[in-house]
């Protein structure tokens, strides 16, 4: 995964646009594997900063992950949880998100 690996490689992601993508996959799809692995990727993406904060935010991402913080799914919950705890720690901001 990019985003994991290194920071530079953090404007291409967001050149390329995966939000309407990521937020699709986590409104829509039936299978927890894929909610968790969306909330993992988001997780990794907030991981050395808070780069990605305000497209995650603007795009209704952040919201959709505090809904899978509460999914009946426990891998999708552990994923949730590991993408906010990233997100908070750089950015500040989604306190009042």
């Amino acid at each position: 995964m990019l985003a994991r690996a290194s920071k530079d490689h953090y404007p291409a992601i967001h050149k390329a646009d995966p939000y309407p993508l990521l937020l699709d996959l986590l409104q829509s799809s039936d299978d927890p594997m894929v909610r968790a692995r969306v909330c993992n990727l988001v997780g990794n993406l907030c991981r050395h900063s808070d780069f990605f904060y305000s497209a995650l935010l603007s795009k209704g991402l952040i919201a959709e992950v505090i809904r899978c913080a509460a999914d009946k799914d426990p891998n999708t919950r552990k994923f949730a949880c590991f993408a906010l705890g990233n997100a908070a720690f750089h950015s500040a901001d989604l306190y009042s998100a």
